[in-house]
């Protein structure tokens, strides 16, 4: 019974044993690698958002560039189509004036008022120097 009283008190003093210090140095061990642990995990957790945030950013610049190169090239679509235009135009113009330069160097002959003149093929194509079997040339002028 002596025995039993003696293991009962060492086993009531064991925390401040030797033994029990063990444990507590373990134990303490153990909760700073805990706290490492969870300063790593937030370093990381912010590292990844950070990433995040950063391709997030430059997917924003790398559309408005695209957004900034469509619209450009729209501009330039349409600066070409104008340019086409105006210079069909500039052309068609230059034609028409060709055509009225041509019609005024006929013979004044044909000028006369109220003067009908009526040409065979091989004069008028003696006067206006082309062939005879041209199927464009009018044969009767009213002027």
């Amino acid at each position: 019974m002596w025995e039993q009283q003696m293991q009962q008190v060492d086993r009531l003093h064991a925390p401040s044993s030797p033994h029990g210090q063990r444990r507590s140095k373990l134990s303490s061990q153990v909760e700073e690698a805990q706290r490492k642990h969870d300063l790593l995990v937030e370093i990381i957790r912010k590292e990844q958002d950070h990433n995040r945030r950063l391709r997030d950013f430059k997917e924003r610049i790398q559309q408005q560039k695209s957004t900034q190169n469509r619209l450009r090239e729209q501009r330039q679509q349409i600066a070409r189509a104008k340019k086409y235009h105006s210079d069909y135009h500039v052309q068609h113009r230059a034609r028409l004036m060709r055509a009225r330069t041509k019609e005024e160097r006929w013979p004044s002959i044909w000028c006369l008022p109220n003067h009908r003149v009526t040409l065979n093929m091989t004069n008028l194509a003696s006067l206006t120097r082309s062939s005879p079997w041209r199927t464009t040339t009018r044969t009767n002028f009213h002027y």
